[in-house]
């Protein structure tokens, strides 16, 4: 059957932070059997009415580790509640930690086990009503809720077995959990690349530059249905020939990457697949809507692709490695950058698509879309900080110092 198009090119004048004078953007809406897809051309926002993120942050955390609490090794999330306590948790050693609007230390919750409110390996955490706070365990999938003063309330298990019989869901590192306690898992696909299987018994992808999908998922708290979102995640990797019975694969920094985020209210997931600009948006009652933008592949610098090979070069042990150095010369090098290297979603429901790769030097340029997915304009933060919630006149972020060590900072954002 023939999808039924009906284009529309809608015109808008933003007007952010009062700007009159703000330039257009020409946003192209179209339905194509059900999904609302956006286009975005323009540049967006003049400098009058551009967001602005401040130069110098309001709080930092980690500089100076007066306190254990305050050393950080391996930050997941982060988040600021409604009376300015900023919460962080870390991976290191498997807690959440809270710390007062002036940076002191408050309480510690959680820690290292397989107890009500302790984890395994700490992943999300998702803000609910009250500055009740809901933190997930990667490995269990269990969620575990801390009410606002910090203590332990509930814990969350999730039955693998029932999930499993749900499409053959499975619990995966990008599903999200939502405040209604609904989730998304994935689903392994059938096809893609062959897998082979070698003598001992050991299945691999071959060699080469490969990829395989996953689908997303929507599964309701109770476990008893799941609805497709027609959002497909994978990873791209090179399989290298180095002579034994398994290829040797490598992840090159520039190869594409699925990026996801997730916003509460009300319930929305995005993914990003790449290499392409576009964002797969997934939202209750069946919502689809694909977000774009033209013009956002950027071609490789020779910078860039020198700080990748760098990058390779050190991860995989370096020039003396010898297994590392046969595969070197069979790396394919892309000659484009994922349009997207990441995604975060503000407490506004406004979308903030991360363009500059964590390899490039200067600020870190977001893309900042509505809720409907119509273009904004750019946002640029400091160099290094990554994302880990943005509120109504605040970005919240982790970066490493130069010690590599993390380091949380909290700077004003004007909109």
């Amino acid at each position: 059957m023939q999808a039924h198009l009906t284009p529309a090119v809608v015109t808008l004048m933003l007007a952010a932070c009062g700007a009159a004078d703000s330039p257009t953007v020409a946003v192209e809406v179209r339905d194509s059997a059900g999904i609302t897809i956006v286009g975005n051309r323009g540049a967006g926002w003049d400098s009058a009415a551009a967001w602005e993120v401040a130069e110098e942050p309001l709080l930092v955390l980690g500089a100076e580790a007066s306190t254990p609490a305050h050393a950080f090794t391996y930050v997941m999330a982060g988040a600021r509640l409604s009376d300015g306590r900023i919460v962080v948790a870390e991976g290191t050693t498997q807690d959440v930690r809270y710390f007062a609007a002036d940076g002191s230390h408050l309480l510690t919750s959680g820690g290292q086990g397989q107890g009500p409110g302790e984890f395994r390996s700490v992943g999300t955490l998702v803000r609910l009503p009250g500055d009740s706070l809901a933190v997930t365990d990667v490995s269990s999938g269990k969620v575990v809720i801390f009410g606002p003063d910090g203590a332990f309330a509930e814990a969350i298990t999730m039955d693998r077995g029932a999930l499993s019989v749900l499409d053959g869901a499975y619990l995966c590192y990008q599903g999200r959990w939502f405040p209604d306690r609904s989730r998304t898992a994935c689903v392994r696909e059938p096809g893609g690349p062959e897998q082979i299987r070698t003598a001992s018994g050991m299945t691999h992808l071959g060699p080469g530059l490969v990829r395989t999908f996953e689908r997303f998922v929507w599964v309701d708290a109770g476990l008893s249905r799941s609805d497709t979102l027609g959002i497909y995640g994978g990873i791209e990797q090179f399989g290298a020939e180095v002579g034994t019975e398994s290829p040797y694969y490598i992840v090159h920094p520039l190869y594409a990457w699925t990026w996801v985020a997730a916003g509460a209210e009300p319930p929305r997931f995005y993914s990003a697949a790449n290499p392409s600009y576009t964002i797969d948006m997934a939202g209750p009652g069946g919502e689809r809507r694909l977000i774009r933008r033209q013009g956002a592949v950027r071609p490789v610098t020779p910078e860039l692709r020198e700080a990748a090979w760098e990058y390779l070069d050190a991860r995989e042990g370096g020039r003396e490695n010898q297994r590392w150095n046969r595969a070197r010369s069979q790396v394919m090098d892309p000659d484009s950058i994922p349009a997207v290297q990441g995604l975060a979603v503000d407490t506004e429901g406004n979308l903030w698509v991360k363009r500059s790769h964590g390899l490039e030097e200067g600020p870190v340029v977001h893309d900042v879309f509505d809720p409907e997915g119509r273009f904004f304009g750019a946002v640029r933060l400091p160099h290094g900080l990554n994302v880990l919630e943005i509120g109504a006149d605040y970005v919240l972020g982790m970066r490493l110092d130069a010690m590599d060590v993390p380091v949380i900072e909290l700077y004003g954002l004007t909109r």
